[in-house]
């Protein structure tokens, strides 16, 4: 698994974030134990989510006439003809995500 090159900025700007918080409450605040570790696992957790959010894991899938690959982690959940009026103009054919953090087929194998 990586990170997208997109979200290089935004890790960048959390740790920096991150850090001045840490430090502003370890200068200020050194006495208050219960707050220094609040934030201290809140930051893990903001840090945690932020990497979650670019990762940008490895798949692999399989290729062949009849098979659709799901341009995001989720579950179709709709798919459906619908009219199209502001580029094509006419119909086409809606696929509806349900996206979600893991692979649901992974979880619930006989569900799918």
């Amino acid at each position: 698994m990586t990170i997208h090159k997109e979200g290089y900025t935004t890790i960048a700007i959390t740790i920096l974030l991150i850090f001045v918080i840490n430090a502003v409450v370890d200068y200020k605040y050194y006495d208050i134990t219960w707050l220094r570790w609040f934030i201290y696992i809140f930051s893990a957790a903001l840090f945690i989510i932020v990497l979650q959010f670019f990762r940008n894991p490895s798949r692999q899938f399989s290729a062949g006439e009849g098979l659709v690959i799901c341009p995001a982690d989720g579950k179709v959940v709709v798919i459906e003809e619908t009219e199209e009026g502001e580029y094509f103009k006419d119909k086409r054919l809606q696929v509806s995500i349900f996206m979600s953090p893991v692979n649901v087929q992974l979880l619930f194998p006989d569900h799918y």
